[in-house]
Order: structure tokens, then sequence, then C-alpha cells
């Protein structure tokens, strides 16, 4: 049983998407609230070391410097050593952090805001284990998590809260049964629609939290809820506020895509070659893939088949991705090229690798049906026309 990948954000509000600080704020803000702030936008514009010396310059001023901390120093982990690594060194920070957090809930047990500070924490540590397979530590570590904010969230109700226990929610509501069982043993329940209003709460009205709110709706309607349109509003909010980050981009190119949009997404995949050319490590093979994709994705549904299967290729020379949403649409549409050239077995070898991630995505239930029914290009045009 595997749970999205990528969802596994799971309790974490600075997922590893992106955010940054718009000209005009001032690197030596006085007041540690804009230093957080700065922080904070600074690592949806892919800063992660200004991020990162913010944090640390407010470590010992905001309880929500030391969850900063750690988590940006994990995104900058990622840009260097491989996701083992990174993850390992996460888990060292977070047994640093949580006991820190633990010393400040005894010092001031009435501030509601190390509380939710911690569960965040805790939130990181099921984060790792997810990525481990470990789903008994996930469901511990995850009812910590939800446990700690929703004890805050009784002491003040802060919009930011929303979001995490939304997310917790969202999870139950998509889970397996096992899973529904286990949580509604510890006292959790909830529904899907139930997580989303929460998880939009907190995009609309939250403080720290409501940018990885926002890319987080973009993500969950666009690869889980195939609601492309409400994918493309939240993708189009995020990527005017932070017009660098090509990771935007390519979350309203994929909506358009879903919605059979193809002319808008050029446009889109030139603005993205544009800030390719300022990337490194990581960030810039997973966007040049990103690119690679939207390219064959175009030449696929345009029905020029020998061009799709030049850029499907390229896709394939890079495929070290932690999350595998992206993946399953690499791997669909491979199967829908085959289908539109005729080979029915190598396209249900596709499909396959698709239903093997047994993520609940949207590709993953296409597969499931291309796996018995062939795809047919000229049905899809006509379909999306």
């Amino acid at each position: 049983m595997r749970f999205l990948s990528g969802i596994v954000v799971i309790f974490f509000v600075l997922v590893a998407s992106s955010m940054g600080m718009e000209d005009g704020i001032s690197f030596e803000a006085a007041d540690v609230e804009d230093t957080i702030h700065a922080a904070i936008r600074y690592i949806y514009n892919l800063e992660y070391e200004k991020s990162y010396r913010l944090f640390e310059s407010v470590f010992y001023s905001h309880p929500f410097a030391p969850f900063g901390t750690i988590a940006v120093e994990w995104l900058l982990n990622q840009q260097r050593d491989s996701f083992e690594e990174a993850n390992q060194n996460l888990e060292r920070s977070i047994f640093t952090v949580s006991s820190y957090y633990r010393r400040l809930i005894k010092s001031y047990p009435d501030d509601y805001r190390i509380l939710f500070y911690y569960g965040l924490t805790m939130g990181l540590k099921a984060r790792v284990l997810l990525g481990k397979k470990d789903w008994v530590g996930v469901l511990i570590n995850g009812y910590k998590s939800y446990s700690c904010i929703k004890k805050a969230w009784e002491k003040n109700a802060d919009y930011d809260a929303c979001f995490p226990m939304g997310l917790f929610t969202y999870y139950v509501g998509v889970s397996s049964a096992y899973m529904k069982i286990a949580t509604a043993l510890l006292g959790v329940s909830g529904s899907k629609e139930d997580g989303l209003k929460q998880i939009e709460v907190t995009a609309q009205k939250g403080n720290y939290g409501k940018y990885e709110a926002r890319s987080t709706l973009a993500f969950i309607y666009l690869f889980l809820e195939g609601n492309y349109k409400k994918a493309l509003k939240y993708s189009s909010i995020m990527a005017k506020d932070f017009p660098n980050n090509p990771y935007f981009k390519y979350l309203m190119a994929e909506s358009y895509i879903g919605m059979g949009k193809y002319d808008r997404v050029e446009l889109l995949i030139e603005e993205m070659k544009r800030m390719s050319s300022a990337l490194r490590g990581r960030v810039k093979r997973e966007t040049t893939f990103r690119i690679n994709l939207l390219q064959a994705s175009l030449a696929l549904y345009g029905g020029r088949l020998r061009e799709a299967d030049k850029f499907f290729r390229e896709c394939l020379n890079y495929t070290d991705f932690e999350l595998d949403y992206e993946l399953g649409n690499l791997y669909l549409r491979l199967g829908y090229m085959y289908d539109a050239v005729g080979d029915r077995e190598k396209a249900k070898k596709w499909y396959k690798k698709v239903m093997k991630l047994d993520n609940r995505s949207v590709a993953c239930k296409e597969a499931a049906v291309r796996y018995k029914e062939p795809f047919s290009l000229g049905t899809f045009q006509e379909c999306v026309k």
C-alpha cells in the first residue's frame, strides 16, 4: 500500500515545491516576523541558501525558525546529495529539533505555537518514514503530528493549522481500508472532501502556510483528483506570486494539457526553457525532464509520433524522482504512443509500470483502463475538441 508520495508532504508545511522573496523586502528586516516571511518566500523562489541563513539568524527568536531551518536544510541537501543521504541527515536534525521543542513546551506549556511547530516536526518524521514505506511508522508519527497540531488549534484557532490537519484528513480519506480502520481506532476520521476544505482555509486565510497550501492544492487537483480547472487556478496563483519558479509553470502546463488546451502550453514551455539556464543541480535536471515531457506530450496529442518518441527518450534519461507522479504521466503517455503506432505489447508494458506505482493517481487509474482497452489517438483528439 503506497500513498501519495507527494502528498507525502503529509504534514510538511514547507513541501519540496518552492518559494522566495520579492524585490523590495530588506535582507536586514529588523522585525523577526518579517525575517520569517522573507525566509519562507525565498524557498518558493528556489533560493534555499538565503532562506537557510535567515532562519538560522532567528533560530532562538521565533518558534517557527527551528522547523524552518531543518526543512530548508533538507531541501538544500537534496540538491547536493542523494535522497537517501538527505533523508538520513533530516532524521538526525528532527531528533535534535524535536528535543529542543519538548524543552520549550515544558517551559512554556501555554504557548500554542511551540506545540504546533513540534507537531510539524513530527510530521517530517512521518514524511521520511513514508519514503521508506514504513507504514506503521507513518501512522504512528502522523498521528503524533496530527494530535499536537489539533491541540494547538484548540488553544488558538490559527488558520495555518488547517493545512496539516486537512492534509492528514485527505490522507485518511483516500487511503486503504486498513489505514482507515487504524486511524478510526485512534479517533481520527474524515473524507477527502473535508480535507480539501480545510486546506482551502489555509490557502485563503493562512499566514506562513498559505503558499504551501496553494501549491499542494494545485498538486492534489492535478495528479490525484483530475480537476484540471482547480489545478490551474492554484498553479496560476503561485506562478504569479513566484514568476521565476518553473515548477508552477509546469503545473499550469499539465493543467492545460488535462483540459485539452494545447495552444496554451507552448508559451509556458518557452518560459521554462528561459528559466532553466539559471538553475543548477537537481532542480535543473527535474526542470529539463518536465520540459521534455511537455514537448513529448504536445507532439503525441498532435499526432507527431516520431517527435514524441524523441522527447520521451530524453525523459527516460532522468527518472531519479523521489515522488513518482510525474513518472506516472511519462509511463502512461509512452503507453499511449505505442498504442497509437499499433504496438499493443509495448503499450501494455508501460501501462503495467504505471499500475505498479500504485500511488492512487489519475494516471494510475487511467493505466488500469488502458491495459484492458487500447488508447486511440483519433478518438482522443475528437474528445478534446
